[in-house]
C-alpha cells in the first residue's frame, strides 16, 4: 500500500496564538494537528522535537497508545521557521507535506 500524505498549512492564526519554545504550542504542531483531525487520523497531542535527525513530530495517544515519531521532509524551512519564532523574529505561513504509512492512517 502507498504512504499517505497529509498536507499541513501552518497559517496565521497558528502564529498569533503558537508559543515560543514550547514543542506542543508550537505553530507548526497545532497545525499539523489540525491537519490529521481534517484528514480523521485519531491523535490526542502532537509535539515538535528536535532529534539529531531533524524536527520530528511526537505523537501522543496514536491507536496502540505509544508515542510515534514523523519525520518532516522539509527539515531546512521548518527549521528555519522554529528558529526564527523561537528567537521572536518574523515568520510567515507556509504549508508542508508529511506522509503517513497505510497502517498508521485511520480516514477514507
Amino acid at each position: 500500500m502507498q504512504n499517505i500524505k497529509v498536507h499541513v498549512s501552518v497559517e496565521r492564526k497558528d502564529i498569533v496564538t503558537g508559543v515560543p519554545k514550547d514543542g506542543e504550542k508550537c505553530p507548526i504542531a497545532c497545525a499539523f494537528e489540525r491537519a490529521l483531525r481534517e484528514a480523521q487520523y485519531p491523535v490526542y497531542e502532537i509535539c515538535i522535537e528536535d532529534s539529531h535527525e531533524g524536527f520530528m513530530f511526537r505523537m501522543h495517544g496514536s491507536p496502540s497508545n505509544v508515542d510515534k515519531y514523523i519525520s518532516i521532509d522539509e527539515n531546512e524551512i521548518v527549521d528555519a521557521f522554529i528558529q526564527n519564532f523561537d528567537n521572536g523574529r518574523p515568520v510567515i505561513p507556509f504549508e508542508f507535506d508529511v506522509e503517513l504509512e497505510p497502517k498508521e492512517y485511520d480516514g477514507d
